[in-house]
């Protein structure tokens, strides 16, 4: 029978618990980079996440502010065509002979073609918005509805030159064009 002496036997424990520590801190260091892995990768599918989000509401304000940048610059032109149509009818209105006589039947006239004029900015904004919204509706309709949406104004105040040859109450009616161009502010 062998006896170990006890410096043999305490070498053999100090190595155990060597090993033994070796292998605890190996598991411990493993656990570690697991749980640094999954949080690494946690973080990265986080940040994906945030990425298409942000990505989805740039296209979404990007898409916003090109529609109200079209529609400034189509309320532009509206409003070019409907001064120039206007004026026009401001200079044939002097060649041509007045239709309607007297004040009272022109403050009729002129009441019915701007309530008409007013009226309808609700019904075009809310028609707007609808074409806006719509994923089939092509840009270039919805500019082209927008100036001649604006310039029609221009039109009730020309035929109202037209028909009382009052030139200045005509300006009224196309005060209307500016209202309905800041109307494009409210089609998204």
């Amino acid at each position: 029978r062998v006896t170990l002496s006890p410096s043999f036997a305490s070498l053999r424990t100090s190595s155990c618990v060597r090993v033994n520590s070796a292998k605890r801190l190996a598991k411990s260091f493993e656990r570690f980079f697991a749980s640094l892995r999954m949080t690494f990768s946690a973080l990265l599918f986080y940040h994906y996440q945030q990425s298409k989000i942000g990505n989805r509401k740039s296209k979404i304000s990007n898409r916003g502010v090109c529609l109200k940048r079209d529609l400034v610059t189509a309320g532009l032109v509206g409003l070019l065509i409907g001064a120039a149509l206007y004026a026009g009818a401001s200079a044939l209105s002097t060649r041509l002979p007045i239709l309607v006589q007297g004040t009272l039947f022109a403050a009729i006239v002129f009441a019915f073609l701007l309530l008409l004029a007013l009226l309808e900015v609700p019904m075009m904004t809310f028609g707007l918005r609808q074409m806006a919204r719509s994923a089939s509706t092509p840009r270039r309709l919805l500019r082209a509805t927008f100036v001649i949406y604006v310039a029609f104004a221009a039109f009730y105040a020309s035929l109202f030159v037209l028909l009382t040859g009052q030139i200045v109450w005509g300006l009224g009616i196309v005060a209307v064009c500016g209202l309905r161009w800041v109307s494009g502010k409210w089609v998204e």
